[in-house]
């Protein structure tokens, strides 16, 4: 696998997947992942339909998915790019089938790559940076990644 393409998102990728997942969702495990080889669309499928979330070819899949079955929650995280109102409600679709919560996040390299694009982030979502991995940014401070 390419460690990194043009703007970065796999080396990012590889983070939220090692090091996101295990600060903040430890028990989670790894559904869907848009790097070569970390999941098959068929598999994938069907471990979504065990959870209660179906997908069809018009769904529109976070680049990272992650599930935790012990606090029943779904991570959609999306690479080097926003999670916009838009982007947050189509994403906040896959677990409108299920009992499960969701927590959206944009996953960003640095600030520099926040900071770019910060006024587009959707509010009930947060922000990872990598360079800063110990810390979530929430766009609502009354409601955090997991049930309270």
């Amino acid at each position: 696998m390419n460690n990194m393409n043009v703007n970065g998102t796999n080396v990012l990728e590889g983070s939220v997947v090692d090091v996101f997942a295990e600060r903040f969702a430890p028990n989670a495990v790894l559904l869907h992942s848009i790097a070569a080889g970390r999941t098959k669309t068929g598999e994938m499928k069907r471990k979504l339909a065990t959870i209660g979330v179906v997908i069809d070819k018009h769904s529109q899949l976070p680049d990272v998915l992650l599930h935790d079955s012990v606090t029943h929650w779904l991570y959609a995280i999306d690479i080097g790019r926003p999670v916009t109102r838009r982007r947050s409600t189509t994403l906040r679709k896959l677990a409108s089938s299920c009992s499960m919560g969701i927590s959206i996040v944009s996953a960003f390299a640095d600030r520099d790559a926040w900071c770019k694009c910060v006024d587009q982030i959707a509010w009930e979502t947060a922000v990872w940076i990598a360079d800063e991995p110990e810390h979530l940014i929430y766009y609502n401070g009354d409601r955090f990644v997991g049930r309270r």
